[in-house]
């Protein structure tokens, strides 16, 4: 009969993400992993293959969260500019609440990843890329509805959008940055706010120039 394995590996992922999130790859120790598992080095090899494979398991449940929160956004707002602006305003007040890093996981590791982690760079690289396309689709959308002018570029403009948010985020990182953090959330949603310069149907809304 084969065994079952003893342990809550959703549990054990949620913690490794938590902890790799707080320290990056290099600063992650698989003691440091045994105590936030309550697992043995032997079965964390068993169960995740290698500290590395565990990363990526963790890098990419971080990022499945991350895209399924912007879609979710998308559900509950009133046009595509304006899932984006709800979308990095509850980033503000999110990145008030405790948590391991106010940072961007797929940003750090990107960032802190070496030559010979390029499975864990590349992994990051192309996840930031897909949501980013997720933002290219917003603003794609609302130039098919008539909300941005038809010389729009959505690609270029994801991609400011998503350096703004990466810089937010950072900026979240420094101590006593709450207040600004919201403001500067805010600030960020009032400029794809003020994109906005036609309704549906290309009917120029007034005072846009």
């Amino acid at each position: 009969m084969a065994r079952h394995a003893a342990y809550d590996r959703p549990a054990a992922l949620a913690s490794a993400l938590n902890l790799f999130w707080e320290r990056g790859f290099h600063a992650t120790s698989i003691r440091d992993l045994e105590g936030a598992l309550d697992m043995r080095p032997g079965s964390i090899y068993a169960a995740f293959g290698s500290k590395e494979q565990l990363f990526m398991e963790a890098l990419h449940l971080y990022a499945q969260a991350m895209r399924q929160r912007l879609r979710a956004t998308i559900a509950t707002s009133a046009s595509p500019l304006q899932a984006l602006a709800d979308y990095v305003r509850s980033l503000g007040s999110d990145l008030q609440d405790d948590m391991p890093s106010k940072a961007c996981m797929l940003a750090k590791t990107v960032l802190e990843s070496t030559k010979k982690e390029g499975a864990l760079h590349a992994a990051a690289a192309s996840a930031l890329h897909d949501t980013e396309l997720d933002m290219a689709a917003l603003f794609e959308q609302a130039v098919q509805r008539g909300e941005l002018p038809p010389r729009a570029d959505p690609r270029r403009l994801a991609r400011q959008a998503q350096a703004s948010i990466i810089g937010l985020r950072v900026y979240a990182q420094r101590v006593g940055a709450q207040r600004a953090v919201v403001e500067l959330a805010d600030d960020i949603a009032a400029t794809i706010e003020r994109m906005r310069r036609y309704e549906p149907h290309g009917k120029k809304i007034e005072g846009s120039k």
